[in-house]
C-alpha cells in the first residue's frame, strides 16, 4: 500500500485516521500500539544528529512506499503526488538551520514486510528532499559515496531508519 494521504484526516495530536463513519475493529486492532506524527518527528528531532555531528538519522513507524506500488499501473503524476507527499514527511522531520552536506553515504534498516530492493523509493525521496533544501549539493556518485539497504529483525516490526553520513 502506497503512502497516500487523501483517505486519511489528520488528528488533533498529530496523528493520521482513516476517513470512515465509525472505526471498525479491525481497524482500531490495527492503531493499537503505532504512534502519533508528533511523536515520530519529536523521536526523530532528538535523535537525528549523533554526538559527533556527522550522522543526520531519519526514523519513523508504519508508513513505507515500495517500489512495487509507486509503479504499478499508475500514472506519472499519481507518483509525483506520493513523492511530493513523502517530501513534506521528511522536510517536517528537519530542524533549521540546514546543514550543508558534500560528501555522503546512506544507510537504510528496516524491519517490515519489503524485499530490500522494495524499498529504495524511501532514501531515494530523502535524497531529493535534502538536494532540494539545499542540504545536498547533488545525489549523483560524485557526492554519494554509498548507499546501503538493510533488513533488520532487531528492530520494532514495520520501522525505518535512515543514517546519512557526512563524510566530506
Amino acid at each position: 500500500m502506497a503512502f497516500d494521504l487523501k483517505d486519511f484526516t489528520k488528528n488533533s495530536d498529530g496523528s493520521y485516521s482513516k476517513k470512515t463513519t465509525a472505526p471498525q475493529p479491525r481497524d482500531v486492532a490495527k492503531a493499537k500500539g503505532k504512534k502519533p506524527h508528533a511523536e515520530v518527528q519529536q523521536e526523530v528531532f532528538e535523535s537525528r544528529v549523533a554526538t559527533n555531528g556527522a550522522n543526520m538519522i531519519f526514523r519513523w513507524a508504519d508508513k513505507h512506499i515500495s517500489l512495487n506500488d509507486w509503479y504499478s499501473s499508475k500514472h506519472w503524476t499519481h507518483r509525483n503526488k506520493i513523492k511530493d507527499e513523502w517530501c513534506m514527511f521528511f522536510t517536517e522531520m528537519i530542524p533549521k538551520p540546514y546543514p550543508t552536506i558534500n560528501k555522503y553515504t546512506l544507510e537504510l534498516r528496516y524491519n517490515s514486510r519489503l524485499d530490500p530492493s522494495n524499498t529504495i523509493p524511501m532514501p531515494k525521496i530523502l535524497e531529493d528532499t535534502l538536494q532540494k533544501l539545499g542540504i545536498l549539493k547533488n545525489d549523483n556518485k560524485k557526492f554519494c559515496k554509498g548507499l546501503s539497504l538493510i533488513p533488520d529483525e532487531t528492530m520494532k516490526k514495520n520501522s525505518y531508519s535512515i543514517t546519512l553520513t557526512n563524510i566530506s
